[in-house]
């Protein structure tokens, strides 16, 4: 067990997460997990159950930790950044989870820096997460950011460039998702189908699609292929799906949340 220790600035469901993850898997004892929270109601119930540590203020828990994972709204992190400044030193690893809040920005903090966009699937041990660094950022703190955020499902390392695409794609992709399934579930209803069924259905075809891909290593297209016999069922939805123009509907959405994200950065 790594004897580094972490302390959690903000602790709502994604911080409380990525806790439990890093405690299933080991990562860190309770004891090496220090938090704060706006919401000492949220906190202190989390802390009993886990065992990790409260601190009563962010001063107190940035001293005491040399990592440290931002977990606040992006709306409080100017004030959050001129209140604590003078508490960070040079050596300390800053990891955010702030939305639109860049690296420069988090620089003027530490240049040890860590910009990340988890999504929440997080929640349930299945996340993506696409993370970019500082050039000051060493290879070990790199491994330490991909073993927080592995602990609740995949961290892939990219140029900040391709943040806003990470947020078009993972960040909000979930919501498309959702929306897919509810639309597949309906349209069942409508041919007969109780609506639970429905759901149930709908819900583990797309579960066993994204595993198929995961656990074959084969491409989209061909396990397309595999499925759609001509003259069949499959392919008769699919021609469907091709004159609505799904993929650029599916482009099109991608890129309004990108755009969106940059909006939201600048």
């Amino acid at each position: 067990m790594t004897q580094a220790k972490i302390g959690f600035i903000g602790c709502g469901r994604m911080a409380q997460a990525l806790i439990l993850g890093l405690l299933e898997k080991k990562v860190f004892a309770p004891s090496e997990i220090g938090a704060t929270d706006v919401s000492m109601d949220t906190l202190e119930p989390f802390a009993r159950q886990t065992g990790i540590t409260v601190h009563a203020d962010n001063q107190s828990l940035i001293k005491r930790h040399d990592h440290l994972l931002l977990a606040i709204k992006p709306q409080n992190y100017a004030s959050f950044a001129g209140e604590n400044k003078k508490f960070f030193s040079d050596g300390k690893l800053l990891v955010s989870i702030v939305t639109g809040i860049s690296l420069s920005r988090l620089s003027e903090l530490s240049p040890h820096s860590v910009r990340v966009m988890p999504n929440t699937p997080a929640l349930v041990g299945a996340g993506a997460a696409g993370f970019c660094v500082t050039a000051s950022v060493s290879p070990e703190q790199i491994a330490f950011t991909q073993q927080i955020f592995q602990s609740v499902g995949i961290a892939e390392q990219v140029e900040e460039s391709m943040m806003d695409a990470v947020t078009g794609l993972s960040g909000s992709g979930p919501a498309y998702i959702y929306l897919i399934i509810e639309a597949l579930a309906q349209a069942a209803v409508k041919e007969g189908l109780p609506e639970t069924l429905a759901l149930n259905l709908a819900v583990q075809t797309v579960k066993g699609a994204a595993l198929m891909l995961e656990k074959t290593g084969e491409t989209p297209s061909k396990l397309r292929d595999q499925v759609t016999s001509p003259g069949g069922t499959t392919l008769e939805g699919l021609k469907v799906m091709e004159s609505k123009a799904i993929r650029d509907i599916l482009q099109d959405t991608v890129s309004a949340a990108a755009n969106r994200s940059r909006e939201l950065g600048r």
